[in-house]
Formats: structure tokens, sequence, C-alpha cells
């Protein structure tokens, strides 16, 4: 009984790899297993009417997906929920492909090519919104100037013009100009200045020589702009400073 028992395991164990190694090479052979395919069958089975000229494919659409979310609304498992947003998706929206699929025997082949069609527009969709995304984060971030660019202008503004005034003071200044709310950590700080001013070697230890220089070179073209040279010459000093902290 138990070599026989072992004899039985080894051939399911056998049939089971030979039914993988031609499953690879005969994609058909999973064709009873294929949930979607069956949906995609149904669908294709009510399409008669379309083809005999009995209906509109409007119709076809509306009566097919009516009764098929109602199948489903008893309990659905996952993969079933998967495949209804596939198929509802492929019946309302691509239309042209149902049609030409559709138009003559629907074979697990032709489902295949479908599918594969149809897995290809999607990916296609998706990388177009994800390079719309980053076109649209890259020209955000081209254009927007930082709150910590906006506040250095500022002390440029008040050194130029000599304001005498306590850090708190040119702080509640800036917040109300920029309409930036009370609580704002970053700029309703009394603080603000002193962090602003942080020694090299505290930057260089939060790795943010580069970003100040990058800042500061805003500074330097908005001063520019006014045509306080010699303010912006005071600030050039300052980002060759930092670029000299980078070297050694």
């Amino acid at each position: 009984m138990g070599i026989w028992l072992i004899v039985f395991i080894l051939a399911e164990i056998v049939l089971f790899l030979l039914y993988i190694y031609f499953l690879k090479k005969h994609p058909v052979l999973y064709m009873p297993f294929d949930y979607q395919y069956r949906v995609l069958k149904r669908a294709y089975r009510a399409y008669k009417s379309v083809r005999e000229g009995k209906k509109l494919y409007s119709v076809f659409a509306d009566d097919f997906l009516f009764a098929y979310k109602r199948s489903l609304e008893r309990k659905a498992s996952s993969e079933e929920l998967t495949v209804a947003n596939r198929v509802c998706n492929i019946i309302e929206n691509h239309k042209e492909k149902v049609e030409r699929y559709f138009s003559g025997k629907f074979s697990y082949s032709d489902y295949l090519n479908l599918k594969s069609e149809y897995d290809l527009f999607q990916a296609q969709v998706i990388e177009a919104q994800n390079e719309e995304t980053t076109s649209d984060n890259h020209a955000k971030s081209k254009f927007s100037v930082t709150l910590r660019q906006k506040i250095l202008l500022f002390e440029s503004l008040f050194r130029v013009c000599k304001v005498d005034a306590s850090n708190s003071d040119k702080a509640r200044f800036i917040r109300n100009l920029l309409e930036v709310e009370p609580n704002t950590k970053d700029i309703a700080n009394t603080n603000t200045y002193k962090i602003l001013k942080t020694n090299n070697k505290e930057l260089l230890v939060k790795g943010e020589i580069k970003a100040r220089i990058k800042d500061y070179t805003y500074i330097v073209e908005q001063l520019e702009y006014l045509g306080l040279e010699k303010e912006k010459t005071l600030i050039l000093n300052e980002i060759n400073e930092l670029r000299n902290s980078i070297e050694e």
C-alpha cells in the first residue's frame, strides 16, 4: 500500500510538471480555469443580437452590464471584482476592440489577443499620466520660490534699508505681507534670522550647503533686478565662502 501511494504521488507530480511545461507552449490549456475568459465569452454570446442587427451596441452594453453587475451584488471574491472592473471598462470604453473581436468566432486565442491589446493600452495610459505628472511637478519646481528664499530676500532688503526692528517684528512683517498663517513655524519663530545665519560648520553637518547656495543664487538674481550691486556683492561673497567650505 505504501509503495503504491508513493507511486501515485510521484505520478501526480510528473503530470503537474508536464501540465506546467505544456501550458507555457499552449496557453489554451489554461482556458478552463480562466474566469475572465468565461465572462467575456458570456458577453460574446450576448453580442449576437448586435451582429444580427437586432440591437445597437449601446443597448447591448447596457443590458449585459446591468445583468452582470447584478450578479456581482451577491458576495463576490476579489478576483471577480478585478475581472468585473476590466470587463466593464472594455465594454464601456473600448467599443472598437469589442466590435472587432466579437464580429466573428471568439476563440481563446482571440481573447488572449484582446487581453494583450487592452493591457498594452492601459500601460500606455499610465505611462502618459506619469509623464504628465512628472512634467507638471518639474514645471512647479522650476517656477516656485521657497519660503526660505523669500525670507532671505527680505533680510537683504531690510539690510539695504537699514531697518532697525526686532526679529519678531520683522518676522511679523514678512508673515503679514506673504499672508502666511501666524502659527507657521518657519516664519513665526522669532529666531528666524538666527537660524538662517547658522554657521557653515552646522550647515555642513546638516548637508544644506548646496541648498543654501541655490537659495543665495536666487537672491542675487532678484537683487540684480533692483540694481542693488553692493548688496549683491555681499551675497556673492557668502556664496563663495560656502563653496570654499565644500572644497575644504
